[in-house]
């Protein structure tokens, strides 16, 4: 029961603001230059500024910044809408 209460105290303080943003999909350009990552997504093609964002690998590890992806990389992109799809972290799928 205690767990229970503690993880639910957890996910309080973690949540979400509403504009905080989720998608899956397959890389198709991270231009570390430019801080531009772009990504193929069921909703179609998604332009995201990368500048800011941590990526990590299937287990949870951070492993670099966007500059690392490579085309065919499949993602789940969490970001921010605020004047543009700003990212916050990418997670690499299996």
């Amino acid at each position: 029961m205690l767990r229970v209460a503690m993880l639910m105290a957890g996910l309080a303080l973690n949540a979400e603001p509403d504009n905080t943003k989720h998608d899956l999909g397959t890389v198709k350009t991270a231009d570390g230059t430019k801080n531009v990552l772009i990504v193929d997504t069921p909703a179609g093609q998604v332009t995201y500024d990368a500048s800011n964002a941590q990526v990590f690998d299937a287990e949870g590890k951070p492993v670099g910044t966007a500059s690392s992806l490579k085309g065919g990389d499949k993602v789940h992109v969490i970001y921010v809408v605020n004047n543009g799809a700003k990212v916050s972290e990418i997670r690499l799928l299996k």
